[in-house]
């Protein structure tokens, strides 16, 4: 089973580790959303040990 690519993926910005550090500045802002609640629930899985 694979997870389908999420929009934001092609405006995302790494660092020379490979770390995901924001996003484009130019992102149309419906898809700067997704990659904002993206984050949100990233945090919130981290705050209740949830390691995805």
């Amino acid at each position: 089973m694979s997870i389908a690519k999420p929009r934001f993926w092609d405006y995302i910005i790494f660092d020379d580790d490979c770390n995901i550090t924001g996003i484009e500045p130019d992102t149309p802002e419906d898809i700067k959303s997704e990659y904002e609640e993206w984050v949100k629930q990233k945090e919130t899985n981290r705050k209740a040990g949830i390691k995805v």
